[in-house]
């Protein structure tokens, strides 16, 4: 577990009167982690091209980490990351399926 992440979490949301605006993300826990790249794609849209990049992220389990959930994200290597899956590996780690770069359907990662 070579690799420093912090697990980031949306603040409280902002309502003006008109919309609620989803807060800012805000620190919730930084641990080491050990980093397992995926083979990145490249999809080609109408208007242009979209690079993702994905992995897995493994973490010790500890009361903090095992309240990570699949709307928080993961700030490394200047990348915020998206987490897809929150994945119990045994007993004693969780692994974070994580994609950066814009997605529309996370699904197509788990297939």
């Amino acid at each position: 577990m070579d690799r420093r992440i912090t697990i980031q979490r949306p603040g409280p949301s902002t309502d003006d009167g008109y919309t609620t605006k989803p807060g800012e993300l805000v620190d919730y826990y930084s641990c080491s982690a050990k980093w397992m790249p995926a083979k990145g794609r490249e999809t080609f849209e109408n208007i242009g091209r979209e690079a993702l990049s994905f992995g897995v992220f493994a973490i010790r389990r500890n009361p903090t980490s095992a309240a990570i959930r699949a709307t928080d994200k993961v700030s490394y290597g200047g990348l915020v990351w998206d987490i897809v899956n929150v994945m119990e590996r045994d007993r004693d780690g969780i692994e974070l399926m994580v994609v950066a770069g814009e997605i529309d359907d996370a699904d197509a990662l788990l297939s």
